[in-house]
């Protein structure tokens, strides 16, 4: 307080005029209503970009990561990066250490090992999952895999085990098989 008054005297006592620095969270929330208020001064042509892009940004806000880093690489001509990692909560960082990678869609991917699971799954006529492809794939090509590694694959190749419906056998009504009454017992009491 005294040193805010020797430096700034009375005005500096008022509330809002302190030195110190906004917290990250506070920081956060005033850069979120400079944005906001921003739309009041845009033209028409940039509420249309705007509203294109607010609905770009609709369709991968669930998404993945790395689904992120793909759009803001499209739409980084358009926009700043910085803008577009805080739209989608995504950081920056990671977002350049993606693009250093070279623009990996999966990490440590093997071409060789997504050819044989696809060739098993065709050739058992889609029916097994991904814990059977594992068994299979260490039985004939003598390659110990865990089931997650398959079921990774498999999920990135948009594969699936067709479930198949089952097919209840019931028994008819009545007694299947009747016995002679060798110990005279009266069942009917």
């Amino acid at each position: 307080m005294k040193n805010r008054f020797k430096k700034g005297g009375i005005p500096a006592l008022e509330w809002g005029q302190s030195t110190t620095r906004l917290t990250k969270k506070q920081r956060r929330h005033y850069r979120i209503n400079l944005e906001n208020n921003k739309y009041e001064t845009m033209s028409r042509e940039e509420l249309i970009e705007r509203a294109k892009l607010g609905d770009a940004l609709k369709k991968h806000e669930t998404v993945s990561t790395k689904n992120k880093y793909f759009l803001i690489d499209t739409l980084k001509a358009n926009y700043t990066i910085r803008f577009l990692c805080s739209l989608l909560k995504v950081s920056r960082f990671g977002f350049y250490q993606w693009l250093k990678k070279g623009k990996p869609e999966f990490n440590n991917w093997d071409w060789e090992l997504a050819e044989k699971i696809k060739n098993l799954y065709i050739h058992y006529q889609k029916v097994y999952g991904y814990n059977m492809i594992s068994m299979l794939i260490n039985r004939f090509y003598s390659i110990k895999i865990n089931p997650w590694i398959v079921y990774r694959y498999m999920k990135n190749m948009k594969i699936r085990a067709l479930i198949r419906k089952r097919n209840f056998k019931y028994r008819e009504k009545g007694i299947t098989s009747q016995y002679e009454n060798i110990m005279n017992r009266n069942f009917y009491a």
